[in-house]
């Protein structure tokens, strides 16, 4: 009896295991409106013309997937604020962009734009670049770098 009662346990988990997994769900790339602005971007960051620092940026499509705004992620500095763009031009802007990560810095990106094909990484690879001035109240930094190429010899 005790036998019989694990061998139904076990299929019943099995075939709950298998109607989890299912396949139908998974959204293509391809699917985002803003597929053309986002991506994983290797970013040198200058401040009046001057070195600061390596960090690597995000762009992607909001849960709404509007064609209009993206996200732009900084890892390093934990700036995450939504801007508006627009897709055919491969441009972005914000004026008193709010980070959500902290909910009271306000940032504006000014001259943000995507450029196909015009950066050569550090192995010369050729891929898309990114560019744009990031203005935290403050200070002003320019954000400029290339597409992420998933090769290690590119990397900053």
């Amino acid at each position: 009896m005790k036998y019989n009662i694990l061998k139904y346990l076990l299929i019943v988990a099995v075939s709950v295991g298998f109607i989890a997994c299912d396949d139908e769900v998974d959204v293509d790339v391809q699917d985002m409106n803003t597929v053309a602005v986002s991506g994983q971007w290797d970013i040198t960051i200058t401040k009046a013309g001057v070195f600061e620092d390596y960090t690597t940026v995000h762009s992607y499509n909001t849960a709404s997937n509007v064609l209009d705004s993206i996200y732009l992620w900084d890892d390093s500095y934990d700036i995450r604020i939504k801007v508006k763009c627009d897709v055919d031009a491969l441009t972005f802007a914000a004026a008193a962009a709010l980070n959500v990560l902290s909910e009271s810095d306000l940032y504006t990106v000014t001259e943000g734009m995507i450029m196909l094909g015009k950066a050569t990484t550090k192995d010369g690879n050729v891929t898309d670049s990114i560019r744009f001035v990031l203005n935290d109240g403050t200070d002003e930094y320019v954000y400029a770098g290339h597409r992420y190429t998933g090769w290690t010899e590119d990397d900053n």
